[in-house]
């Protein structure tokens, strides 16, 4: 399959919400789930469809909401966005996660941290 990009603001949106679910741990020295290359990884998978599609969904609701796009909210901000499109976004966040800590789990850095 031919490698497919998302545009800078999706993919923004796609590594706050990947840190959402794995943030960075300093006392472990583990990276957050964007600095494994995870956006880079499903823009060559079959995946790349449906999470463009949720990450679409979910940068509009950044914008209708706060005005601003989803990688320039704070913590809190970004939550309250997931938050509100929990019914609507709930198969693509079970879906998200389970190929975020598939890839997560198979970086060296991360399995050489946690031993």
């Amino acid at each position: 399959m031919a490698p497919q990009a998302l545009s800078d603001e999706l993919a923004g949106t796609l590594n706050s919400l990947v840190n959402l679910i794995i943030p960075s741990s300093t006392d472990r020295d583990l990276p957050a789930a964007a600095d494994v290359g995870w956006a880079e990884y499903v823009q060559n998978q079959e995946d790349f469809v449906w999470v463009r599609d949720g990450l679409v969904t979910l940068a509009a609701a950044s914008r209708d909401q706060f005005g601003r796009e989803f990688p320039a909210l704070t913590t809190v901000e970004q939550e309250q966005v997931v938050h509100g499109l929990r019914r609507r976004l709930t198969r693509f966040y079970i879906r998200l996660s389970q190929r975020v800590a598939e890839c997560y789990y198979q970086d060296d850095q991360v399995l050489e941290s946690i031993g």
